[in-house]
């Protein structure tokens, strides 16, 4: 044999010992260096997944909050729209009664005798957090609002809402009309 053989033999003997044997025994020990990088990246790894576990009780937290104000905005608008059509027909039973006496109760101006209707629930899109008010592009029906339209065509104006009281009967109405306009 010569000695390239001989030299060939011993590299596919220590492959074949490196192979069979243990391979924690030919691995390079760690320096003092690789063992502070890994300290560090463990350290931030836990400063991170704290950081993590703070943020995701935070979105939970405020998961909670949006839902509680979308509850109370829906307990909100219900209650404004009882109010409203409370008020409403208030005032058409006031309108129908100044018409029963034959005076029109507001300084000798006619009103028509169909009452104002209260936005129906129907009225209202459901939207990604609930029901919601039209806008004003959606509230017009083939240029009709539908406020005009539900009064038969009357504005508010019409019915003497908008106008300073004239009597002291419009004064108590259009005062009660002020103090649900000022809690919506």
């Amino acid at each position: 044999m010569t000695d390239t053989d001989v030299e060939a033999l011993e590299r596919r003997l220590r492959t074949v010992e490196r192979a069979l044997g243990d391979d924690e025994t030919h691995t390079k020990p760690l320096s003092t260096a690789d063992v502070a990088d890994t300290t560090e990246f463990e350290r931030r790894l836990d400063a991170l997944e704290s950081d993590l576990t703070e943020l995701q009780a935070a979105v939970q937290a405020i998961r909670g909050y949006v839902g509680n104000v979308r509850s109370v905005n829906d307990e909100v608008a219900d209650r404004a729209e009882t109010a409203l059509a409370k008020v409403e027909a208030l005032e058409a039973d006031r309108q129908s009664q100044a018409v029963e006496r034959g005076s029109p109760g507001d300084g000798g101006r006619t009103r028509s005798s169909a009452p104002r209707t209260a936005i129906a629930h129907d009225d209202r899109a459901r939207g990604p957090s609930g029901p919601t008010r039209p806008n004003a592009a959606e509230a017009t029906d083939g240029g009709l609002d539908r406020r005009t339209a539900t009064t038969g065509g009357q504005s508010t104006s019409d019915w003497g809402l908008d106008d300073e009281p004239e009597s002291p009967a419009d004064e108590t109405s259009h005062g009660l009309l002020a103090r649900v306009r000022d809690l919506l």
